[in-house]
């Protein structure tokens, strides 16, 4: 099933069509016979017949024939294929459906999945391709100009859905959701365009706002609700600009009602700006910025503002956001698209303090990135931004705001305190580097490097690897739709984006600068080498045998840093320590001796153990 929120979403039926159509009209009956035969061509057997009924087989109003499989996937028989059944047989086979399900006909029980390593339902897993078979049906009827039977069937089939959250009647390996081929966003805009058409002018944002409420965790936010229906079917939405009055005034009526579905709240908050937006444009949603204080308005304000190219409004809109809002996470968010606006008109000052005031707000390392780049925008030298980290660490030592130890002990490395950073590392527990407050993903790379008296580890080490986190924490896998939607953001106002410096460029320009001395260099290695054995230790007598990779990747990237500082008996001694310490713990040592194979520096001191 396609839930619309892929990255590749399917093109949606009235933009493909007037797409098709205009390609048609570009071409000639011979080209468009050479075409279709050179298609033909390339079809699997199967589907020989159905691409010939297309041209045999009588179309019902704006509806084409059906392919043989999925109409005749369970159900009762649609003549012809396609959606000229009486009412009562589609919605008989839907109530007979739901009342297999509601009865127990498809669910066994719970068990254990080896595939997906969690428990799960079993049963009778036909369900799906009936379901199938029930929604092509169901928007057949849409396409042929059947409002009303369309509307009624898919009302019946997501009322289905509900009965799951009662009791398991579906069984499957996930959501009964994934189960389905159909595309159920799809098939959510087509409910929702059905009612829409169906219900009394003056009863459509009632009508519409009842169905939407349960199923509105199926909208395709990327594209929003309004277009999602006007792009269900061809033509247009009748009477809109009257709709969307009552439309929004229905869903500020909602907000207060005590009794809400799961997440409906932020739902109703971006129907409502969709609806605003369609309605009066960036002045409107000024209005409902400054009447509801709702930070994602702002936001869609200040985007509006700028694709109408009034740069100024777009700023002010994120100011006024700051001032209004609260709390510390939308504030962060407003903070960083204010930085983003600033810096693409080049108000460095204002980019700059947009910026430290987001990473103060919510401290991640994508913020500490862009606050570095911002800094260097505006000054230009690496010792200015050396300067601006240390006036960040002095605000964080005072309490002027908190910070993950992560994202702490980083901004430590960037403000060149690194016998700081390392004394975090040595107080931080052995265990728990995913963890935003635990600095050994962070710190424990850098003090190797800067150990070895290198600025950057060399290619082809375990060493390398554990440096390369420094730029793609899985702790902020968010961060890069984040970027993306800073690229969009700048796309909106004519600016390419230019990619920031990655954290691990920042961390070897200040290496160059500030190499530490011989004794610094070996008590950084003395203290990742107490870390590593440390958490070699607690994992294996543990047995926590999924982190046994970790906790070996650790002990050889300490060893490749000894042996790169010109020590290389007391590496080869670390990981055969390591070795002899837990003799049982084969698949420890597998581990070990798998490190040992990759690094380009291990490989080439000790032989492999048998």
């Amino acid at each position: 099933m396609s839930s619309g929120h892929d990255e590749r979403r399917p093109l949606r039926l009235a933009p493909f069509l007037e797409s098709l159509r205009v390609l048609l009209d570009g071409l000639s009956s011979e080209e468009l016979a050479r075409r279709l035969v050179s298609h033909a061509r390339t079809l699997e057997p199967r589907d020989r017949e159905g691409f010939l009924e297309i041209f045999t087989a009588p179309a019902v109003a704006g509806v084409g024939p059906v392919g043989p499989d999925r109409a005749a996937e369970g159900g009762t028989a649609v003549p012809g294929g396609r959606a000229a059944a009486a009412d009562e047989v589609l919605l008989a086979d839907i109530d007979a459906l739901t009342e297999e399900a509601r009865a127990g006909a498809f669910f066994e029980g719970w068990g254990w999945d080896d595939e997906i390593h969690d428990q799960r339902a079993w049963g009778d897993e036909s369900w799906a391709p009936r379901m199938d078979s029930l929604f092509d049906r169901a928007g057949l009827a849409l396409l042929a100009g059947d409002l009303e039977l369309a509307a009624e069937a898919y009302r019946r089939l997501f009322r289905a859905f509900e009965i799951e959250e009662e009791e398991p009647v579906f069984p499957g390996a996930s959501d009964p959701h994934d189960l389905l081929e159909s595309d159920l966003t799809e098939a959510q805009a087509r409910f929702a365009r059905a009612i829409y058409e169906t219900a009394p002018a003056g009863g459509r944002p009632s009508a519409l706002l009842a169905e939407v409420r349960r199923t509105d965790h199926l909208i395709d936010w990327k594209v929003g609700l309004l277009r999602a229906m006007e792009d269900a079917r061809e033509g247009s939405l009748p009477d809109f600009d009257g709709f969307l009055a009552g439309w929004i005034e229905a869903l500020e009526g909602s907000e207060e009602e005590t009794e809400r579905p799961f997440g409906w709240e932020a739902s109703r908050r971006r129907l409502l700006r969709e609806a605003v937006r369609r309605r009066g444009g960036a002045t409107g949603l000024a209005g409902l910025a400054r009447r509801s204080g709702d930070p994602e308005a702002f936001l869609e304000w200040s985007e509006v503002a700028a694709r109408e190219g009034d740069l100024a409004q777009a700023v002010e809109a994120l100011g006024e956001g700051l001032d209004g809002v609260s709390k510390p996470h939308p504030r962060a968010g407003l903070a960083d698209r204010l930085a983003t606006v600033a810096g693409a008109t080049a108000q460095w000052e204002l980019a700059l303090s947009s910026r430290r005031l987001a990473w103060r707000l919510e401290p991640t390392r994508r913020r500490l990135r862009d606050l570095a780049q911002v800094a260097l925008d505006l000054f230009g030298a690496d010792e200015d931004l050396e300067r601006l980290m240390r006036a960040e660490l002095r605000a964080l030592q005072e309490g002027d705001y908190r910070a993950g130890s992560d994202c702490a002990g980083l901004l430590e490395v960037l403000a060149g305190e690194l016998d700081v950073a390392e004394r975090r590392l040595a107080a931080a527990p052995s265990v728990g580097w995913s963890s935003h407050d635990h600095p050994g993903g962070a710190v424990f790379p850098v003090l190797l490097v800067a150990g070895a008296g290198l600025h950057q580890p060399p290619e082809g080490t375990i060493l390398a690897e554990l440096w390369s986190h420094l730029d793609g924490s899985r702790r902020e896998w968010w961060d890069s739709m984040k970027d993306q939607e800073e690229r969009e953001a700048l796309a909106a106002i004519g600016v390419a984006s230019v990619a920031p410096p990655d954290l691990s460029d920042l961390v070897s320009a200040l290496l160059l600068r500030r190499m530490p001395g011989d004794g610094q260099k070996r008590a950084f290695l003395e203290t990742c080498r107490s870390v590593a054995l440390g958490r070699a230790r607690h994992i294996v007598s543990h047995k926590f045998r999924n982190a046994y990779d970790r906790a070996a990747s650790a002990a050889a990237a300490c060893a490749e840093g000894f042996a790169l500082a010109g020590w290389p008996d007391e590496g080869r001694l670390l990981v055969e320590g390591l070795r002899q310490e837990f003799p049982r713990h084969s698949a420890f040592k597998r581990s070990l001796e798998a490190h040992e194979v990759r690094s380009s520096v291990l490989g080439a001191l000790n032989p492999p153990h048998r």
